[in-house]
């Protein structure tokens, strides 16, 4: 989905930025919360926000929803495709698969790793993205300070910092990754 049809699908201004916030199905208690502290802020800035706030956090905070600018507030979508499409910077957990797919859609990211992962894996995931200049890293434990609206309204200003990033995450992407996984099935198949 191109990003005009994908920005007509949420009713989105074409001529704002939009931020995408993603908590995975079942959330992220600490994005939503950081979220709802700067979400005002954010509106002011005219930033539209696509906000996926899971199932279990969802029925407390969509009263955020707003026309203009548009807040669109949302429990789970089956249409992350139209999501990535919309969005000029995404903000989201480091897990392997989000960030497979951050990096498939060649989008900037604003990377919060969730601290409690096994051999801190999604601070090691973010780092590579962040390695590459295609994310920014905040730390949760540094949401609570002003870092996450400043460092928000700091990219998606800056329409070229956000151009350089997203050919970075895209360079980052392993773009025959289904091929290989067949190829390696194959092989253990044949063994």
């Amino acid at each position: 989905m191109s990003k005009h049809e994908a920005l007509n699908h949420f009713n989105l201004d074409h001529g704002k930025p939009v931020l995408a916030v993603i908590g995975g199905s079942q959330g992220s208690k600490a994005l939503n919360d950081t979220v709802t502290a700067s979400v005002e802020q954010m509106k002011m800035n005219n930033i539209q926000i696509l906000w996926q706030t899971g199932m279990a956090h969802y029925e407390q905070l969509k009263h955020f929803e707003t026309d203009s600018p548009v807040v669109k507030v949302f429990p789970f979508t089956d249409d992350m495709g139209a999501v990535y499409s919309a969005a000029d910077l995404i903000v989201s957990r480091a897990g392997a698969l989000a960030l497979a797919e951050i990096a498939y859609c060649g989008k900037p990211s604003l990377l919060i790793p969730f601290p409690g992962a096994a051999a801190n894996h999604q601070m090691k995931n973010a780092q590579n993205l962040a390695d590459r200049d295609a994310a920014v890293i905040i730390k949760e434990g540094d949401l609570a300070n002003d870092s996450f609206t400043e460092a928000i309204q700091s990219m998606i200003g800056d329409k070229e910092r956000l151009a350089a990033m997203s050919i970075k995450a895209g360079g980052a992407a392993v773009q025959d990754a289904a091929e290989r996984i067949v190829d390696e099935i194959v092989a253990l198949a044949e063994a």
